[in-house]
This record gives C-alpha cells, structure tokens and sequence, in this order.
C-alpha cells in the first residue's frame, strides 16, 4: 500500500466493446470503507480513446449531464475522489453502447492516505474548493481483492487477446 501522499499507477487496461455492449453506471473511486482500511483512493481516471466510433459508445457522466464521443486519439481525464479519500458521486459515469466497436486504454491514479482522513461528502461546498483539493498522478496495487458493494457488473466489455488489428480506424490505423 502506498504510504500517505504517494501516488501509485494501476496497470493500464485495455477494453474492447462489441457492438451494442456497454458498461453500467458506476465510480470508479472505491468505497470510503474499503478506501480507509487500504488507506489509498483513486485520485484520477484517464481514458484514451483508441478507435472512432461512429454512433454511440460515449462516456457519460449520470449526475452533470456531460457525454464525451469517442474520438481516436481523444483522452478523457476526471478525478473520482477527493484528496481526504472520499468518492465524488459526481463522476458516476456509464460507458454507452456502441454500434460498431470500441477500444479504450485506461488508467487509474491512486494516493495513500491516512485513514484518519477521510471525511463526509463535502455537501454544498463550492466545486472550485473541491477542485483544489484533487490533483497529482501516481499506480495502485494490482487487485484489492474485495468487490465493491453495490456495484454493476460489466456487460460485454472484453479485453483483446491480440493487438488492434481488428479495430477499424483504430490506435495505429492510417
């Protein structure tokens, strides 16, 4: 586990998604729980984006109306917890169907904390407030080996077996 203050980097997932395949609405920060007795979160998500797609696939964000169509090339950057530890509700997200296929790159930052600090959600604070409190970059232990409460499950999302060949105007095409 990463002492206080240290980032550390997941390894990086690659996911393909057939078409019509998605994945449902969820966070990707771990429960303040789980989060305290590990004692890291995860600070920052980025996605790359590694093919076009034509009609649906976006990424959208449940709770601020915002949806990001992928885009080859295009990366995708939000924090899903605060800097005490606990999860922004706000960066609950769904990965929607494609028609064709989708290939992502994905990378999640992690920061060891005290266990002492994580507090309750920060209610109506102002978001340039909570913003200041976010940030760095840094790679989480490979499992945690617990399943979040509450969580969907995955539909359809495969990671590739081979390269992107099979990608149509994908990472690495011309």
């Amino acid at each position: 586990m990463p002492s206080p203050g240290t980032f550390c980097y997941e390894s990086i997932q690659l996911a393909r998604y057939d078409g019509g395949q998605l994945f449902m609405s969820h966070e990707d920060a771990f429960p303040a729980d789980l989060a305290s007795e590990n004692q890291f979160q995860r600070r920052a998500t980025l996605i790359l984006y590694l093919n076009d797609v034509a009609e649906g696939g976006a990424t959208s964000f449940d709770h601020l109306n915002v949806a990001v169509k992928p885009s080859c090339g295009q990366a995708l950057l939000f924090f899903p917890a605060f800097a005490s530890g606990e999860p922004d509700s706000r960066t609950v997200h769904t990965a929607e169907a494609a028609i064709d296929q989708k290939w992502i790159a994905q990378q999640w930052v992690a920061c060891g904390f005290s266990s002492a600090a994580v507090r309750a959600p920060p209610g109506q604070s102002d978001l340039v407030a909570d913003l200041m409190q976010r940030g760095g970059a840094g790679a989480v232990p490979k499992a945690l080996g617990k399943k979040r409460g509450g969580e969907k499950s995955k539909k359809g999302a495969k990671a590739p077996s081979k390269g992107f060949g099979g990608a149509s105007k994908g990472f690495g095409s011309k």
